[in-house]
């Protein structure tokens, strides 16, 4: 139960005038208030804020905590260790998604960051130099929604899994 679904369950409860335990109702507000905090948490980083937006509005409908930079240059200034997870894009104005991905990878605290490449880049000398920075995965801009959201499902699954 989503804390937006508790406090609709709240209200109906209070409007049918069921009898409303207030112990049963903290423990179930705590125990949804703990479960958002193990929710994970995803940068998105692309210099085209129209996309920014409607990638945090899919991930934000699918239970994810997104945060959106605007640039490579945004995110070197900010404070990277809550995120489970980046999703960058290669081209960006400025400094590059690529150098972006080698200037973390670099940096100790950054470095276990995963990063997803999302991109419009399907040429085989883009894919062959985002291999060697060994991404999560690479996924492309131009993917259904649906097979995108699966993507990065999958991902935390597998990283789910490994935790076990």
């Amino acid at each position: 139960m989503k804390l937006q679904e508790y406090n609709i369950n709240v209200t109906i409860m209070l409007q049918t005038k069921k009898s409303l335990n207030i112990t049963t109702v903290r423990k179930e507000k705590n125990y949804l208030c703990n479960m958002e905090e193990n929710k994970y948490r995803i940068l998105v980083v692309d210099d085209e804020q129209d996309l920014c937006e409607i990638l945090k509005f899919n991930l934000e409908t699918e239970g994810y905590l997104v945060d959106t930079a605007n640039s490579a240059e945004e995110v070197l200034n900010m404070n990277l260790l809550p995120y489970h997870l980046i999703l960058l894009d290669v081209m960006m104005e400025g400094m590059s998604g690529f150098a972006l991905a080698k200037e973390l990878k670099a940096n100790q605290s950054t470095a276990s960051i995963p990063i997803i490449f999302l991109t419009a880049k399907d040429d085989k000398e883009s894919v062959m130099k985002v291999i060697g920075l060994k991404p999560a995965k690479y996924l492309l801009k131009s993917m259904p929604k649906e097979k995108l959201i699966g993507a990065i499902d999958d991902f935390f699954t597998v990283l789910d899994n490994r935790k076990k």
